[in-house]
């Protein structure tokens, strides 16, 4: 079916949206183009690094510019979302509003998540 999200591939086209989320995302993924490149890229790193945080704002939500996230990440509602640099993403997932996803509790460490992963609100 077309309807299907794959857990192993990436579906680029979910990160399309034409909402602050979406506008989050591109800026996260503008970042991460050009965080791999020289010195010389630093403007641009810079000036993507402050769409994010723009980004940010707008949507009242904290997500790092250096998100290691597969591709078709999705934010519905972002208000409330926190996210540790650390955390790792697979690809296709979904994230609610007002999800923390961080360092601490039982467990050791920032979570891992796979691919095709929706979490919740108020997760």
């Amino acid at each position: 079916m077309a309807d299907e999200v794959s857990a192993t591939h990436a579906d680029w086209s979910r990160e399309e949206v034409r909402t602050p989320a979406g506008r989050l995302v591109r800026a996260i993924r503008a970042y991460q183009k050009w965080k791999g490149h020289g010195w010389w890229a630093w403007p641009l790193r810079a000036l993507w690094g402050q769409m994010v945080m723009g980004a940010n704002r707008q949507c009242a939500c904290e997500v790092p510019p250096n998100l290691q996230a597969g591709g078709g990440l999705m934010f519905p509602h972002p208000n409330g979302v926190v996210i540790h640099p650390a955390v790792k993403i697979g690809v296709n997932c979904m994230i609610f509003q007002k999800v923390t996803l961080g360092e601490g509790g039982r467990k050791p460490g920032v979570p891992v998540l796979g691919g095709h992963v929706a979490v919740g609100a108020g997760a």
